[in-house]
């Protein structure tokens, strides 16, 4: 046999540990692929699997049963959950609900979840609405990311809702990214957030003292912040000008604004 499969099973385990940080969508197929000693070890690993990329509708019973098999090797492992575009396409109630039926089983574990930019507004609400009366008790990092500026649908202010996800139940929560929804600057999900983007087309509309005003009042509600980016919903440079200096423990804070989105 290759001496590489007479190494200790321990620094095996290491050794596909560091792989996977590297890469964590295809590295447990392709290690669990190369001989039944490596699929045992990889099967034992319960965090190998805990990085959900949904890229590919559910349609197919063959995938469905493939992301189910994924949780289940995950076990408790905190999972980092991906949905992008190809994974609800229409009718998106089926293909929403064909997701939730993967990942919902295991919410008291999630640790990440991201709704790519491709995802289209059905799609992104339908999910979201699911989410409403749940609670994510592990969740360290929720993002829906801005609609890129060539795609032209998803963009219209009507299409908006008030984002109200978990029961604002996440006590874990530090980082948010939030695009494509209306929400309460008042919920107390704020609190314990570091790294906040709100992606939001109005602010293009308001005048520099609103904004600033905005922020204010983000920092005020958000004592452990040490990020935070304010955008219209294209990334646009906002219009706004310091009116004075922070306090110490918020100037890296008000820093990054400043290089970004303060004039």
């Amino acid at each position: 046999p290759s001496p590489i499969l007479n190494l200790p099973d321990e620094l095996t385990y290491d050794i596909f540990l560091t792989c996977h940080r590297d890469n964590p969508r295809n590295f447990p197929a392709v290690a669990s692929a190369v001989c039944s000693h490596w699929r045992n070890i990889a099967l034992s690993i319960p965090a190998l699997w805990s990085t959900i990329h949904f890229d590919k509708s559910l349609q197919n019973g063959q995938d469905m049963k493939r992301f189910k098999k994924q949780v289940k090797r995950a076990q408790t492992a905190p999972l980092d959950i991906f949905i992008s575009g190809a994974a609800v396409p229409d009718p998106v109630t089926d293909s929403i609900s064909k997701v939730c039926q993967v990942i919902i089983p295991s919410i008291t574990t999630w640790r990440s979840l991201v709704i790519g930019r491709d995802v289209k507004k059905g799609a992104l609400q339908s999910l979201l609405d699911r989410l409403k009366n749940t609670s994510a008790p592990t969740l360290e990092n929720l993002a829906i990311q801005p609609v890129p500026e060539s795609f032209q649908w998803d963009i219209e202010p009507s299409a908006e809702w008030k984002l109200e996800v978990f029961r604002n139940d996440m006590p874990r929560l530090q980082s948010l990214q939030l695009s494509r929804c209306r929400f309460d600057w008042n919920l107390d999900v704020f609190h314990g957030i570091m790294d906040l983007e709100i992606h939001d087309h109005r602010f293009s509309r308001m005048g520099p003292n609103e904004v600033i005003k905005v922020a204010q009042n983000i920092i005020v509600r958000s004592p452990q912040l040490s990020r935070l980016v304010l955008t219209d919903s294209w990334r646009h440079t906002l219009p706004l000008r310091a009116v004075r200096s922070p306090p110490p423990r918020l100037q890296e804070t008000f820093c990054s604004l400043s290089s970004g989105y303060l004039n």
